[in-house]
Formats: structure tokens, C-alpha cells, sequence
């Protein structure tokens, strides 16, 4: 069976507990993910967002295929 393509997925409230699960297995599957935070993390790629502002690292959403919201 032919391996898919590898998915850019961007995850918001990567850092909790099912944030941190996904992120883990999706990098199992090949996947490239970076979460969207409002501080930087540790060992994966974050974009920084600051709602009460309403500004967002608008690199974040440049060539991804799938975002989860969990924040």
C-alpha cells in the first residue's frame, strides 16, 4: 500500500493533553504539524496568536492542509 502524501497540519491548544497526543501521533504518520500559540514551545514549530488582540502570525495558515481547534 502506497504511502500518502504527508498532510501540513496546524493545531491550536497543542500543548494540552489531547493537543500533545495528536501532535505526537501525526508525527508518527509522517505528518508536519505546528501548533498556533500564544508563547513560543518547545520542539515543535509555533506560530504565535494573541486573540484579545486580534493579530495572528499570518504565516500560520500558508500551505496547510488541515487545522484542529482545541484552544
Amino acid at each position: 500500500m502506497p504511502m500518502e502524501k504527508p498532510k501540513n497540519v496546524l493545531i491550536t491548544g497543542g500543548s494540552g493533553m489531547i493537543g500533545t497526543r495528536l501532535t505526537r501521533l501525526l508525527l508518527e504518520k509522517g505528518h508536519n504539524v505546528s501548533h498556533l500559540g500564544r508563547s513560543k514551545g518547545e520542539g515543535i514549530r509555533t506560530f504565535l496568536w494573541d486573540p484579545s488582540r486580534k493579530k495572528i502570525d499570518a504565516r500560520a495558515i500558508s500551505d496547510v492542509d488541515a487545522i484542529v481547534h482545541l484552544a
